[in-house]
Order: structure tokens, then C-alpha cells, then sequence
């Protein structure tokens, strides 16, 4: 007979450093990406609203320097808006109807369309506003991501997989919630900075309840040990 699998693989400090070594790779990689991309945003951003002052300007002012002064004022609007504004807020939409019924609108042959929505009710002209603000927004939240990821990556370069490959080795392996007190001893150096970097990685949870810990995710032991995680010890 084969040997049956045990249900609690050992996981050894090396596998553990190996693996977080990839991660880091591959979190560096992923959020470069994303601060590129963001910036590829932000700029093609930059250029519709450019685009569009220069058409506004040509078409009706006629005056060739006009364009800058509606471009930099958009720009100064969008950035003190986004400053200023929460996001929450702005996401909460509500349409009002003239029947009560859920909102509809149906395109017909011709060009017309059969809508149910009230467009003199306040509430949705409110988010209507909203809407025209979020697209107005996406110029600044472009670059703001993308400091976001720059600010990430930066974090990430700092990572030392080898400090707390031990720690992650006994999350790994038991596949449960490990106090705090108790990994602290698994840490090479600065428990604090290993239980970060681990959170930084997404390879670990942090649990709130007494007593609080953390708790490996089960992507990550699916990935190290090859058995699936159905759920987690909370």
C-alpha cells in the first residue's frame, strides 16, 4: 500500500523562504505594471481634456491660447474636486422614476428611446452630477494610483523573505490561526516588520478575534502544501 498523505505537511524554512522570494518577484512585477498603467491613464487623460479644450476653443472663441487656460483649469478642478470629495459618496446613486418602478430604458428603431427615469427629480440629477464628477476625476485618481504603486513597489524591495520564512513555515503548515506571541519567536529579526511584510504579500490574514493572530491564506497553503483549504480557523 502507498503511504497515505499526511494531513499536516511540514513546511521547512527553506520552501518558505523560496516561495516568498517568488512572491516579492511577483508583487514588484504586478505593481510596476499597475503604476505604469495608471500613468498610460493618467496621460491619455491629460490628452482628452486637452482635446477637447482645444475643440471647444476653435469652435466657438476662436482665440489660440484659450485651450491652455480651459486645459489648467479642468486640471486644478479635477485635483482640488478629488482632494475634497469622498469617493463613497460619489458611488452612491439613485435614480428616481416617474412610476416607481426600476429604472429602464429601452432603445427603439429611429433613434428614440423609452426611459421611465424622472430627469427633473433632484435626486437624479444629483447623480447624474456624480456620474460627470467621477469622470472627471479619473484624471487625478490616474496619477494617484499610480503613486500608490510606486509607493508599494518601494515597500516591497524591502521585503526579506529569509526573516520571516519561519514564520510563514509554521502558518503553512498548520494551516490555522497562530497568536501573535507565538509567531513573534519564529521571526529572525523585528517580529513587527515580518508580520507586515507578510500582510504586504497577501500570503497571510489578519484575525481581529481574542486571540488575535494570523492565519495563512488558502491560496498560498494550496499552493506550498497541494491540499485546498475549505475554510479557515477564525
Amino acid at each position: 500500500m502507498e503511504p497515505l498523505t499526511p494531513l499536516t505537511p511540514t513546511i521547512s524554512s527553506e520552501e518558505a523562504r523560496v516561495f516568498l522570494k517568488k512572491r516579492v518577484r511577483e508583487k514588484i512585477f504586478a505593481n510596476l505594471a499597475g503604476a505604469v498603467m495608471s500613468l498610460i491613464a493618467g496621460a491619455f487623460c491629460v490628452l482628452i481634456v486637452v482635446w477637447m479644450a482645444w475643440l471647444f476653443t476653435h469652435s466657438y472663441t476662436g482665440k489660440s491660447n484659450t485651450w491652455l487656460w480651459i486645459t489648467l483649469g479642468v486640471i486644478v478642478f479635477s485635483s482640488v474636486g478629488y482632494a475634497t470629495t469622498d469617493s463613497e459618496y460619489l458611488s452612491r446613486l439613485e435614480i428616481r422614476t416617474v412610476d416607481g418602478r426600476p429604472a429602464y430604458n429601452i432603445p427603439l428603431p429611429g433613434g428614440w428611446h423609452l426611459s421611465n427615469v424622472n430627469r427633473f427629480s433632484p435626486t437624479t440629477a444629483r447623480s447624474q452630477a456624480k456620474v460627470v464628477l467621477q469622470l472627471l476625476f479619473a484624471l487625478p485618481r490616474s496619477f494617484v494610483g499610480a503613486w500608490r504603486y510606486g509607493k508599494r513597489t518601494a515597500a516591497l524591495m524591502k521585503v526579506e523573505p529569509s526573516a520571516s520564512a519561519g514564520m510563514f513555515a509554521a502558518l503553512a503548515s498548520r494551516g490555522k490561526r497562530i497568536p501573535y506571541e507565538e509567531l513573534a519567536g519564529q521571526a529572525l529579526k523585528d517580529p513587527e516588520k515580518a508580520f507586515a511584510d507578510l500582510l504586504l504579500l497577501d500570503v497571510a490574514q489578519h484575525l481581529e478575534t481574542q486571540p488575535q493572530g494570523l492565519v495563512v491564506t488558502s491560496k498560498c497553503r494550496e499552493a506550498m502544501t497541494g491540499i485546498k483549504q475549505d475554510g479557515m480557523d477564525f
